[in-house]
Formats: structure tokens, sequence, C-alpha cells
């Protein structure tokens, strides 16, 4: 009895730890979008009904404008970068059993990154050439990941050591790629290099919130053999009935297209799909069930938090998000290794 009622606890305590994310979420939306605009907390909700009904006054077209073409684009790209970063990063650590796995960390970003300016650069004609640009060269990262990682005997507490290694390598890349880009592609390459979501617009949202939504889906499917291989092993897996490569595979594929995605319009944003995974399995333990939704709406409140502070941190100015995100992330990387360290000699 004590069993049931403390199962029952827990699940009641996941639940409202979800629904206090939410209420954060929805806090954190309200105050970046009215910060230093004049009129009401609620304005945001007021452009959006005076958008869809049609009665916007020239009193407030002006504020409409400003909400609805420049900080709404930005909030809801906050939103699913956020999102897909944080759920990639938590299918990474668990599909590799490292905790210290994201798409920062193994090189995904880097390598998408390096996609998209190539994609850029030669002259793609269409957001999806770009997109597709960014996933080719993911994909190509995250095999010679798995390569080096698996195939040749490398135990998975090391894809990290790889993936920070390719990571430089794509950097390299990228930086090479500067020296034949003109003047309005060097300057999205450089923005590119710290993450921003200054450049939002709504044709990359629509994308971005395509890939982000179709892919948390079908992630979230592999629930039940994520919590499989993660917590046993690929020989206890394997003795469930668990094909591990397979689903390393197809997660892994899906995470990294989602990656790519994203990356496309923001940039390198890193240490999201480190932190929020950590922040969700600290709170509600390592259940992807609820630790998938959990870890998405940690990303979210992270960037949206990290992007409002580095938009309205030192006027005129705009601190890219992914410097603040740096700043957030570099100490608890550094946490994280240490721990990892001592568990790893104990």
């Amino acid at each position: 009895m004590n069993i049931i009622q403390a199962y029952r606890d827990s699940k009641k305590r996941k639940r409202m730890y979800l629904l206090f994310a939410v209420s954060i979420l929805l806090l954190v939306i309200v105050i970046a979008s009215t910060v230093r605009l004049e009129g009401s907390r609620w304005q945001l909700f007021y452009a959006l009904y005076h958008y869809f009904t049609g009665t916007v006054s020239i009193v407030h077209q002006e504020i409409d404008g400003i909400l609805l073409v420049i900080r709404l684009p930005r909030i809801v790209m906050a939103l699913f970068a956020g999102c897909a970063l944080a759920v990639a990063g938590c299918v990474m650590q668990s599909v590799t059993r490292n905790a210290l796995a994201s798409p920062f960390t193994t090189g995904v970003a880097a390598a998408s990154t390096f996609g998209a300016a190539v994609g850029i650069v030669i002259g793609a004609n269409t957001l999806l050439e770009v997109i597709l640009y960014s996933f080719s060269s993911s994909m190509t990262c995250i095999l010679l990941v798995y390569i080096v990682a698996y195939r040749s005997g490398i135990s998975a507490a090391n894809v990290v050591l790889v993936g920070i290694g390719l990571n430089y390598l794509f950097s390299a890349f990228t930086e090479s790629i500067r020296f034949y880009a003109k003047g309005y592609q060097l300057e999205a390459l450089i923005q590119w290099s710290f993450g921003t979501l200054a450049r939002a617009h709504w044709d990359g949202v629509f994308y971005s919130a395509l890939a982000t939504t179709v892919c948390c889906f079908l992630l979230y499917r592999y629930h039940v053999q994520l919590d499989i291989l993660s917590s046993n092993g690929d020989e206890a897996a394997k003795s469930l009935g668990v094909n591990t490569d397979r689903i390393r595979f197809i997660t892994g594929a899906i995470a990294v297209f989602m990656t790519a995605t994203v990356i496309c319009f923001t940039g390198v944003i890193g240490f999201v799909g480190l932190i929020a995974p950590h922040i969700s399995r600290s709170l509600i333990g390592a259940e992807h069930r609820y630790g998938l939704p959990f870890s998405a709406l940690v990303g979210m409140i992270l960037v949206l938090t990290a992007d409002t502070i580095g938009h309205y941190a030192l006027p005129p100015n705009d601190i890219p998000v992914g410097v603040v995100m740096s700043f957030l992330g570099v100490p608890l990387f550094i946490h994280l290794v240490l721990k990892k360290r001592k568990t790893d000699h104990a």
C-alpha cells in the first residue's frame, strides 16, 4: 500500500512540476513581449485579438506592429529553439548514456552551422535547401561520432571527446567559408557563430515549429525504449527485446534533423541541450514519459529568459542569446565534468 501511495505521490509531484513550469513559461512570455514597451502587461494578447478580429485602431497600430512583426516571431522562435535543443540533448544523453552529451558537445550544432553556411554562400534558393545542407552536414557529423565511438571500440563515455573534436573541425570549416562570403552573407555568418534571435521571421518560425512539433512527437513514441536503453545498458536492453542500434540511429537522426532545422535560423545556441535535461532529471527523475516534455519546457524557459536578458540588459546593444547561454552553461558544464570524474573514480 505504501508503494502504491508513493507512486501516486510521485506522479502527482511530476504533474505539479509540469504545471509550475508552464506557469513560469507564460510569465516569461508576457515579460519578454511587454518589457520597455508602453501599454498594458497584456498588450500581446490585445495585439493578437486586434489582429484576428481586425479591430485595431490607429492608437494601437504602432504597438501592435512592433509586437506582431518584431517581438512575437522572436519569442516564438526562442520557444521552439529551446524545445528542440533541450529534447535533442535529452535523447542524446540517453542513447549514449553520457551526461555530457548534447547537440553542442557532440559537434552537431557546429556541423549544422557549417552546412547552413555552405548553403548560403553557394546561393541556395530556398529555406528548404538551406535546411537540407544543414541536415546533411549534421548527419555526417553524427555518423562520424558513431563510427569512431562505437565501431572502433571506444566506450560511450568518450563520445563527448570525439564530439568536441568534430565541433572544432566544423567550426574551422565555417571560419574558412567566411573568406568566400559576400558582405551580407558574412554578416549572417558572424551572427550565426554567436547564436542570435534578432533575425527571427515568420517563415523561419514556421519551418522550426513544423520540424520541432513532428520530431518531438516521434521521439516521444520511443520513451519506453529510451528508458530501457539509458538505465540498463546495451546487453540488458537487447535481452528485453530492444534493438539498440536501430533505436540509436532512428532517435539520433530525428534529434539531428530537429537541431539542424532550428540552427538554420538561430545559429549555435550552446548548453541548452546540456542544462535542460539535467534540471529535468533533478526535479522529476529520469523517466522519459515526463522527462521529455519537462526538458522541453525548461529549454523554452532558458532560451527565452536568456534572449530577454541579452536584448534588454545593455540597451541599445543586443547581446546574442548564445553568449548569455554560455555564461550560464560553462559553469554547469565544468561542474558536470568534475562530478562525472568523481563518479568514474568512485
